[in-house]
């Protein structure tokens, strides 16, 4: 078998069955479904039941909820084909994307094929703009590859999103054992650092049939103070990878990007002005951010993002809220 497609579950059923038929409308032979339903309190478990039944190439597994992680995990310890895709439950595909996937695969004999997606907004209309990052299509291996590996965390060629690329299943098992499950936002990541570095050889295509559907009210309003343990599980897992595979190259750069996106999150919750505080504190002492700010060397980002990083690296919290209670009221001030 080519390919399997590893689908997580987890209370989707207002856009499971237009994912799902997305899937089982693939124009690819020989393909199989995976659904791991996580723990779904909504329909989902039965929509993806009635699927199992209708179509003979999928499988359907029913677990208790661990995390998106540790459902795709599982996923691919069933997996049979050569090739493992994921499609998130809510977007959805067009019917040759796999299609196109593997037919790179068989000419270049890649490792990991990577295409790119088209956004969905939430009053469902679809982007015009493509998404791929800056790479251009072609054939990556050799010294071209290992320049992409040495900068990877520096300058990104392209996103660390699993279901943009089509990964060899064995370069992905070899990794389970070195993922962390506890990290909840920052898993791909984690599954891109480790199956780029063992890639012998990338294929970049034309394909944009992916269709993403982006919700930003899961950032802005649902920070847990989980979050903050979640970071620290996300760095140590990168580090931990990167030393396990001797690669060193700007890895300070990503802990300070993920330091900014859960500094956002959290200034931006909808969480009462005294809370925040409480928590950006606590964030200030853990040692991870203690060791992020021993570092002097920061990522390509805008001058906004330093200073919010300034700002929580001297302390100063109250007008780190202030600032981003500031520029939501401009923001909304735009949109009317």
């Amino acid at each position: 078998m080519k390919l399997s497609v590893i689908v997580p579950v987890y209370n989707a059923e207002k856009y499971l069955r237009r994912c799902l038929d997305s899937l089982v409308e693939q124009t690819l032979d020989d393909m199989q479904i995976i659904l791991i339903n996580d723990g779904s309190t909504d329909d989902s478990s039965e929509i993806c039941k009635e699927y199992e039944e209708r179509y003979d190439n999928i499988e359907y597994l029913n677990k208790r909820n661990e995390g998106v992680m540790a459902a795709w995990i599982d996923g691919v310890k069933v997996s049979e084909g050569e090739y493992i895709g994921f499609v998130d439950a809510d977007d959805y595909c067009e019917a040759d994307r796999f299609e196109q996937f593997i037919k790179s695969a068989e000419k270049t004999q890649a490792d990991i094929i990577i295409g790119g997606h088209r956004k969905i907004g939430g009053d469902g209309d679809i982007s015009n703009a493509i998404y791929r990052g800056s790479i251009s299509p072609g054939v990556y291996e050799g010294e071209d590859l290992e320049y992409i590996k040495t900068i990877y965390f520096k300058e990104p060629y392209f996103s660390a999103l699993r279901w943009e690329k089509v990964t060899k299943t064995v370069l992905i098992k070899n990794n389970i054992s070195n993922f962390n499950t506890e990290i909840a936002l920052g898993d791909d990541i984690i599954f891109t650092l480790a199956t780029l570095l063992d890639a012998k050889k990338l294929s970049v295509i034309e394909n944009y049939g992916y269709y993403y559907r982006y919700n930003d009210s899961s950032i802005t309003h649902t920070f847990s103070e989980k979050r903050i343990d979640e970071l620290c599980y996300l760095c140590e897992n990168i580090d931990y990878i990167c030393k396990l595979k001797g690669y060193d190259a700007y890895k300070e750069f990503e802990f300070k990007r993920q330091l900014s996106v859960t500094t956002t999150m959290l200034v931006g919750s909808s969480k009462r002005f005294s809370e925040k505080v409480r928590l950006l504190k606590k964030l200030r002492k853990t040692e991870w951010v203690k060791r992020i700010f021993s570092n002097d060397k920061y990522p390509v980002m805008s001058i906004a993002e330093k200073i919010k990083l300034y700002l929580l690296k001297y302390r100063c919290y109250t007008m780190l809220i202030i600032l981003a209670q500031l520029k939501k009221r401009i923001n909304k001030g735009v949109e009317k």
